[in-house]
């Protein structure tokens, strides 16, 4: 006989979660989960919003700096895909904010395509 699981699990539709959502939460005093997922495909970033996880730090796949600067948008675009409701905080690449202009469209379009919020480390 397969043995019972009592995994808790959130509403499959929460509403969006926002930096702003973050803030009052933290002004609330409740406590905040983040994942930090690295360069897992857009499933697991579902399992976390599935599972509760408030925010999700990712960067995208390449074997260097270059090749993961280059894939962070339509990788961001995956992960809003497969997990409409957490909050996305992309990790931006250091050749993407060399420079104020540079940094300002970079983390604009990463806006655009799904994330809530950037990093610049990498």
């Amino acid at each position: 006989m397969a043995a019972k699981t009592n995994i808790p699990m959130t509403a499959v539709n929460q509403g969006r979660k926002t930096v702003w959502h973050l803030q009052k939460m933290k002004d609330e005093g409740k406590k905040i989960s983040m994942v930090g997922t690295a360069y897992f495909d857009p499933m697991f970033t579902m399992l976390c919003e599935k599972s509760g996880i408030d925010l999700v730090r990712f960067t995208a796949p390449g074997e260097n700096s270059a090749m993961r600067a280059e894939n962070i948008k339509w990788w961001t675009r995956m992960q809003r895909k497969m997990a409409p409701n957490i909050c996305l905080n992309a990790v931006m690449q250091t050749q993407q904010y060399a420079d104020a202009s540079t940094a300002v469209k970079e983390a604009s379009e990463l806006l655009a395509d799904g994330a809530d919020a950037v990093m610049p480390m990498g």
